[in-house]
């Protein structure tokens, strides 16, 4: 028996000695299942590296894609809007293409306002804005801003010295801005800002296309028409086809009331009248009955049965959208008495305020427009703190 066994494992190491000696290339065949199994195998793994470089491909042509795309878009924003990069921030424009590509914070001053249009600029400069620029209306204050190193354009009115031009100007100025996709935040420089809060906040606030902040109770004749009326001093304007429209509107009533078709007028009057008149603009407002009986009550008649809260509105003529802030958040209102005995706390939330006082005589307002400045901060003092 185990003579048997080493016979069969010689022939065996025989056969193989022979099979291998052989000068003939040896071919393989599937005769077992081992074999297909292996075969299969390596023909998945050949499918699967092929997929995986052609992915690879494919990704990369995408990428390349974008990129081009990239470089289109910014092409594009460079050759349809020219603007100065020192004096506007730029936007990334989403999806609809109604989020300005660019903005400004504005505010127009001759030289008899000097200190305290440079007061406006410092103070926004301290909060952390780097949109604000002043426009020069003479060359006298642009010689004085530029020798300070703000950013300033001169702006040339149509009749020197008005200031039914200037605030008629100052319309024209915004529709030449609008025109080019450039956002506007139309200020006063004796407007007094108490914290930063980012144009963004209103940029993307994708409901509204015109911001106003509540004023007194001038033009009466729209006051008393519709309980309201907005001040011309504080107005944020978004770059798009419907405020256009809307700035269209009040150049033309600018032009109307102005002499032998002269741009000259007062802005605040023409623009509440404006709204004021169905006709004109066909105002549909949303306002609660808790909005409209929340009211202020004051010792001063200017002041008082005044809106506070914030509301909004659409115009059926434009279609542009309104929001108006709450008084608190843009306070609008008197400082009669020299240390303000009227107004004891700061108004909650407050961003901005345009306090005035009737009774001071025109050679003295920029004087007393410089005091404001300390008399407000010391009721609401300012935060380096961003806020929204």
């Amino acid at each position: 028996m185990n003579q048997r066994k080493k016979d069969r494992v010689s022939d065996a190491d025989v056969h193989v000695s022979r099979a291998f000696s052989r000068k003939k290339p040896l071919r393989f065949t599937c005769e077992f299942l081992p074999c297909m199994k292996s075969r299969f195998v390596i023909v998945v793994a050949l499918v699967g590296f092929m997929a995986f470089f052609n992915e690879v491909a494919v990704l990369k042509s995408i990428t390349k894609v974008n990129e081009n795309i990239a470089n289109e878009q910014e092409h594009s924003l460079g050759s349809n809007v020219i603007i100065d990069e020192k004096t506007v921030r730029n936007v990334e424009q989403d999806e609809t293409n109604d989020v300005p590509k660019a903005r400004k914070i504005v505010g127009f001053s001759t030289s008899d306002f000097v200190n305290v249009a440079s007061r406006w600029y410092e103070e926004l400069s301290r909060l952390g804005y780097d949109e604000h620029v002043v426009i020069a209306l003479d060359d006298a204050a642009f010689a004085h801003f530029n020798e300070k190193g703000y950013r300033v354009e001169r702006h040339v009115l149509g009749k020197e010295g008005s200031l039914r031009s200037l605030w008629a100007e100052r319309f024209a100025y915004v529709q030449n801005q609008i025109e080019k996709g450039v956002s506007i935040l139309l200020t006063d420089v004796d407007n007094i800002f108490s914290r930063y809060i980012s144009l963004d906040h209103f940029d993307f606030d994708t409901e509204t296309d015109v911001f106003h902040a509540h004023e007194t109770k001038f033009p009466e004749s729209a006051y008393k028409k519709q309980g309201f009326v907005f001040c011309g001093g504080l107005i944020y304007f978004k770059a798009n086809e419907r405020v256009k429209r809307f700035m269209d509107i009040l150049i033309s009533l600018c032009k109307n009331t102005g002499n032998n078709g002269k741009l000259m007028c007062n802005d605040q009057v023409v623009l509440n009248s404006a709204y004021a008149d169905y006709n004109q603009l066909k105002m549909k407002w949303n306002m609660t009955i808790e909005t409209n009986s929340t009211r202020t009550s004051h010792r001063f008649d200017v002041m008082d049965g005044l809106l506070i809260k914030e509301f909004t509105g659409k115009s059926e003529t434009t279609g542009h959208t309104v929001r108006v802030w709450d008084r608190n958040f843009a306070y609008r209102g008197v400082i009669e008495d020299e240390d303000a005995k009227h107004l004891q706390t700061c108004p909650v939330e407050n961003w901005v305020a345009m306090p005035f006082n009737s009774n001071v005589p025109k050679h003295r307002k920029s004087l007393f427009k410089e005091k404001t400045f300390e008399r407000w901060h010391r009721l609401c003092p300012v935060t380096k703190q961003r806020s929204i």
